[in-house]
């Protein structure tokens, strides 16, 4: 701990920005609908194109709606994708990656090659095939990222797994007549959520960030539903012209991306002093 300490506190400036851009995106976005904001929706022909002003901060599109209400609404469906996306891959690649970990043997090698044909599936492909199959949409997109994140989740559980088996409170309850559920669930999965959680959180931003990029393809259905990877593709031809399009989307996805790495970073070094 003592060594973890300098550490933390050469990151801590960019760590309390970091927590600060989160909450400020976090709050924003679950509050949306009572900050009074114009509609993003709304469209103002004679408000096309504004450069930021006082009335508009980040400015109009060229259907005159308002940019700055658009990146707010934005963040709850980005936000939202990133959160159902993580959630499908913990719970998922968690458990398949515990029980591969603790059973070992055949089991252990069957679902490691799920895991690894899992690893060689893009999300931009699975969504390519979802979209062929089901049509474009939020939902695809969410399921495509999700599946695309397991394998993460299932080989950092199935890891930690591997150390904490041979622990000998595991031996112990073992010893004692305990069923596999019941060592799985009380003795093994609660020691290997330290470091699953900070793959989760470094899911996050990865998620936000694949989800803007196959939205920026145009595989998120509705272009006309605030989003930023969809706010970057249907203004992507006037970025010399009007940066200010193309800049507030960006920045919130590289500024919220980024602040999800820097406390994944920051978790991981403070549940893991060992890896310093």
């Amino acid at each position: 701990m003592k060594r973890l300490l300098p550490r933390l506190g050469a990151i801590a400036w960019t760590l309390r920005l970091a927590v600060a851009f989160l909450l400020l995106v976090s709050v924003s976005a679950l509050f949306a609908p009572l900050l009074g904001l114009d509609d993003p929706y709304a469209q103002e022909s004679d408000q096309r194109l504004q450069a930021p002003s006082w009335r508009h901060p980040f400015g109009t599109d060229d259907l005159g709606r308002d940019i700055f209400s658009r990146v707010v609404f934005g963040g709850r469906v980005s936000l939202s994708v990133g959160l159902v996306a993580v959630g499908l891959a913990f719970g998922v690649g968690v458990p398949l990656g515990v029980t591969s970990g603790y059973l070992g043997g055949g089991v252990d090698r069957c679902l490691s090659v799920v895991i690894e044909v899992l690893m060689t599936l893009p999300a931009i492909l699975l969504a390519l095939v979802m979209v062929a199959i089901l049509g474009p949409s939020l939902g695809n997109v969410m399921l495509a990222v999700g599946i695309s994140q397991i394998p993460h989740f299932a080989r950092q559980a199935r890891a930690s797994t591997l150390s904490v088996r041979e622990h000998d409170y595991v031996l112990a309850a073992s010893a004692l007549g305990a069923t596999t559920f019941r060592l799985l669930r009380r003795h093994v999965l609660p020691n290997v959520l330290a470091p699953v959680v900070v793959v989760a959180t470094m899911g996050l931003g990865g998620a936000i960030l694949e989800s803007a990029g196959l939205s920026f393809l145009g595989l998120a259905g509705d272009p006309s539903r605030p989003e930023w990877g969809s706010m970057l593709t249907a203004n992507r031809e006037r970025f010399l012209q009007q940066p200010w399009l193309v800049i507030a989307p960006g920045i919130a996805i590289t500024g919220t991306v980024l602040s999800f790495n820097i406390v994944g970073d920051a978790l991981r070094d403070w549940l893991d002093p060992r890896a310093m």
